[in-house]
C-alpha cells in the first residue's frame, strides 16, 4: 500500500490509506477495521474504541464528571490519591509500598501499573495515561494533549505552513 506523506507518518494502517505519526492514534484507528471496543460503559451497554469516547459519554449520557477519582488510589498501598497529578507525582516518588529494585533508575513508580522511570516530567506525562487529563490545547481546533511534545506534533503535522 503506498504511503501517503511518509516523511510525516510513520505509522500507517495495513487496511486503508490511514497514516499518522503516532503509534497510539494508529492503534485506535485499527480498532475501526477489527470492531474491537474494549472500553466499556459501567452505566449502560456502550462500548467504545477509545478511553476518550468512552470519557466524553460518561460525562455527555450520564453526568459523570468525577469518574476518574474513582481510580485514584494507589495499587500498592491503597491510599486515594487527590486528582492533581502533581500530588499524585509525589506519591509516586515516596510511597514506601512500591517495589523499587533500582532506587536511582526507580526514582518514580506509576502507582497504578508497573511503569517507573527517573524523571519527573517522565511520570507526570504518563500519570495523564491513567487520569484522562489533557492540559495542552491547540489554539487552531481545539485537539487536546496530554503532553506538550504530542501538541507540538499535532501542530507540525496538522497545521503546517
Amino acid at each position: 500500500m503506498p504511503r501517503p506523506n511518509a516523511f510525516r507518518n510513520k505509522f500507517v494502517c495495513f487496511q486503508c490509506t490511514y497514516s499518522t505519526y503516532s503509534s497510539t492514534h494508529l492503534k485506535d484507528h485499527v480498532r475501526t477495521h477489527t470492531g474491537e471496543k474494549p472500553y466499556k460503559c459501567d452505566f449502560c451497554t456502550r462500548e467504545f474504541i477509545t478511553g476518550t469516547h468512552l470519557r466524553k459519554h460518561l460525562k455527555s449520557a450520564h453526568n459523570q464528571y468525577n469518574f476518574v477519582l474513582e481510580s485514584l488510589s494507589c495499587r500498592y498501598c491503597g491510599n486515594v490519591l487527590p486528582p492533581d497529578v502533581l500530588e499524585i507525582a509525589t506519591h509516586c516518588q515516596v510511597c514506601h509500598y512500591m517495589p523499587r529494585p533500582d532506587l536511582f533508575r526507580n526514582k518514580y513508580v506509576c502507582y497504578q501499573c508497573t511503569y517507573k522511570t527517573y524523571s519527573r516530567s517522565h511520570i507526570v506525562d504518563h500519570i495523564r495515561i491513567h487520569t484522562g487529563d489533557k492540559p495542552y490545547k491547540c489554539q487552531q481546533c481545539g485537539y487536546l494533549s496530554s503532553t506538550g511534545s504530542n501538541l507540538k506534533k499535532h501542530i507540525k503535522y496538522v497545521h503546517r505552513s
